[in-house]
């Protein structure tokens, strides 16, 4: 049973994702490491801002089920109509959102979700997300692994070409260390911890557990409303 921390915070949550939008808000996920999750957080943050806002929502860089856009079957006529003329042969509807099957613009959309999989050189992060209104950054649940994500995002937030950064740590490997939750509650840039997920383990979408559920409600919430803090003045 949710408590009313919980409960108000997932109330919270599902306000700020239906946050209104006057341009299309780019969202990239990103991990300093391999493995992280990347492509299953961004999967799972465009299938819920599409179920949620009920708009546009485009998913891109992320591959296609087994990596094969064939198999996503193109918009009928009714679904055509929701998007532009220039964007209706690049993509194909997904559950609530839209995949992108080629580049495309993605200016005829309320909200894209960006996938750059592993950030090689921290470096060069700003120029690489140049464009994005909010980055997430996966971590997974080793301190050290949380404590770099956390480094990261608060140089992005502070740099001039940066954007509104949070975490989200992905406990993929079943850990059982307190740290991430801990640091949720105490640093403001880190916004959620993603349980380990048997669906997901399984390479499943469907039957995902109720702690995974509104993690990805909430980080949404943190994305739709996360602004630099210059911008927050």
């Amino acid at each position: 049973m949710l408590g009313a921390v919980e409960i108000e915070r997932l109330d919270r949550a599902v306000r700020d994702l239906h946050a209104p939008t006057p341009t299309v808000r780019r969202i990239v996920v990103t991990s300093l490491e391999s493995g992280a999750g990347t492509s299953t957080v961004a999967t799972l943050l465009a299938r819920t801002l599409g179920r949620h806002r009920g708009g546009r929502v485009l998913l891109a860089g992320s591959p296609a089920p087994a990596g094969d856009f064939s198999a996503l079957r193109p918009p009928n006529d009714a679904e055509q109509a929701m998007l532009p003329a220039e964007a209706r042969a690049l993509v194909r509807p997904w559950h609530d959102a839209w995949r992108a099957v080629d580049p495309v613009d993605d200016r005829g959309f309320d909200v894209s979700v960006y996938d750059l999989g592993r950030t090689a050189d921290p470096m060069r992060a700003p120029a690489a997300l140049a464009g994005a209104h909010a980055v997430v950054l996966v971590a997974g649940p080793a301190r050290t692994s949380g404590e770099n994500a956390l480094a990261l995002a608060d140089a992005l937030a502070a740099h001039p070409d940066g954007a509104a950064t949070v975490v989200a740590f992905s406990n993929r490997a079943r850990s059982r260390s307190p740290w991430p939750r801990l640091i949720c509650e105490r640093h403001p840039r880190a916004s959620v911890v993603l349980p380990y997920d048997r669906a997901l383990a399984s390479g499943r979408m469907a039957g995902l557990s109720g702690g995974t559920r509104r993690g990805v409600i909430a980080l949404a919430g943190d994305v739709m409303v996360a602004r630099k803090a210059e911008e927050a003045r």
